[in-house]
């Protein structure tokens, strides 16, 4: 389909999954270098949460169907993904580590980075897999994941107000 003879593909690519495994660090070190910037541009330990999350979900949206067969086959403990997938979650922790660090002057437990980042994995497969992907849908998710994210990771409680808001529902 893509006009590409054999012979040129494995003069690259000795198989498939080397294409995978390609493509899925290609993804990885985009969404690296779009954190890196938000590091860099964010105003506050709470902003840099709320871009993250929305770059996060507007990332996995987009690419659609690809990430979710990339995450799938990553999540999966014997797939040729799952290193990369463990090497962009470490990377994922220790930038949101370092910002934490440079607001707070502490360093949270790893386990809260890789909590937070396993609920927009798990999110995110949700909308991938369950429910139509509209611009609706993903915004809602967002709205959700900023808000548990920002709380989680603030802790000045004179930022608080400033964070935002869990979303609610009407009863009816």
């Amino acid at each position: 389909a893509a006009n590409i003879s054999r012979r040129t593909f494995y003069k690259y690519f000795k198989n498939k999954v080397e294409v995978l495994e390609s493509i899925y660090q290609i993804a990885a070190e985009l969404l690296m270098a779009r954190f890196r910037a938000v590091k860099k541009q964010s105003a506050s330990l709470s902003e840099f949460v709320v871009q993250c999350v929305e770059l996060f979900f507007d990332y996995h949206a987009n690419l659609g169907p690809l990430i979710r067969m990339m995450t799938e086959e990553a999540l999966r403990a014997d797939s040729p993904l799952a290193p990369h997938r463990a090497t962009l979650l470490e990377h994922m922790v220790n930038l949101f580590d370092d910002r934490y660090f440079e607001e707070e002057g502490v360093r949270l437990d790893p386990k809260v980075y890789y909590s937070l980042i396993w609920m927009m994995e798990s999110a995110s497969m949700n909308i991938l897999t369950t429910t139509p992907c509209t611009r609706e849908v993903v915004d809602s998710y967002k709205a959700v994941m900023c808000s548990i994210s920002a709380r989680a990771m603030v802790s000045d409680p004179s930022q608080w107000d400033s964070l935002p808001r869990l979303p609610t529902r009407e009863l009816g």
